[in-house]
């Protein structure tokens, strides 16, 4: 009842909802930390019978240890499916506003952190574009271009 977000290699037909491919995985991976920091849901593997870290941190609902509300968890789910899907521009206004004021503040780390974010976003959210929503089973060929090297990726769908 209470999914989580998680990368994956294989899409399944389990009712879960699937982004990408990512071309850079780095990106991808970063943005999955950003997501699981600002829109909290369950991290842990089960039922512990009390709080986890994760929890303790503000960066869990605690499904882990009591029931969450069907609506509250439903929201979340949709914040993170409009941020995947391409609904980034408060979420980046934000950063910005954060980066902004950390620069200010003499916070040079916590700015460049916050600057890598951005780029992370635009390369794993904003880039991606979505040509069909068919799942018929298809092989699928993918290339990106970096600094002079190309990446070939082949996806068995």
């Amino acid at each position: 009842r209470d999914p989580k977000m998680a990368m994956v290699n294989e899409v399944k037909k389990d009712g879960g909802f699937y982004f990408g491919p990512y071309p850079n995985v780095f990106a991808a991976q970063e943005t999955l930390r950003f997501l699981e920091k600002n829109y909290p849901l369950r991290r842990c593997n089960g039922f512990q019978g009390r709080p986890c870290l994760y929890y303790n941190m503000g960066q869990c609902l605690g499904a882990c240890w009591h029931e969450v509300p069907e609506a509250e968890y439903a929201a979340q789910v949709d914040q993170i499916k409009r941020f995947l899907d391409g609904d980034t521009a408060a979420v980046k206004k934000a950063i910005a506003e954060k980066m902004t004021a950390a620069a200010e503040a003499l916070a040079f780390e916590q700015a460049a952190d916050l600057r890598d974010q951005l780029k992370y976003i635009d390369e794993t959210v904003e880039s991606q574009r979505v040509l069909s929503k068919d799942t018929t089973p298809r092989d699928l060929f993918n290339y990106y271009l970096d600094k002079g090297w190309m990446t070939v990726e082949v996806f068995f769908l």
